[in-house]
């Protein structure tokens, strides 16, 4: 089958403008780590950085760390992820939330380690996010 150059040329443009925007994210918008440690702060984080929240926790217990205050036009959700620490059953392993800045302001962000209906909490983390025009 004969194949058009334009054809070629065309169907690879979207992957050539998906690899310049994810190399374009990682080198311009730095990441910055809260932990435990932070609970209670206010941080300062520059318009378009990424902000991730590391917390130990255990969803076998039945009970999982959860965003229940933010303002989503300041600090945008982005993902959580679970990584066990092993893997035996029940281990207990880290919790990573990814946020965004993505206007200039003040947004709270606080996370509970309640049950999944969240009547019963058993931890809290809360940070003030500052995003400045760096």
């Amino acid at each position: 089958m004969k194949t058009s150059g334009w054809f070629v040329v065309l169907t690879s443009l979207p992957l050539l403008f998906l690899s310049a925007c994810e190399w374009s994210h990682s080198a311009d918008h730095p990441t910055v780590i809260l932990t435990v440690e932070d609970n209670g702060r206010t941080v300062g984080l520059p318009l378009h950085a990424n902000l991730e929240v590391v917390l130990k926790g255990n969803p076998s217990t039945g009970y999982r760390w959860q965003t229940i205050a933010i303002n989503p036009a300041i600090l945008q959700y982005q993902s959580t992820e679970y990584n066990p620490d092993s893997t035996d059953i029940g281990a207990s392993g880290t919790y990573l939330f990814h946020y965004q800045a993505t206007a200039l302001g003040s947004s709270p962000l606080q996370l509970h380690y309640s049950d999944t209906n969240g009547l019963n909490t058993t931890l809290s983390f809360t940070v003030t996010v500052n995003v400045t025009a760096q």
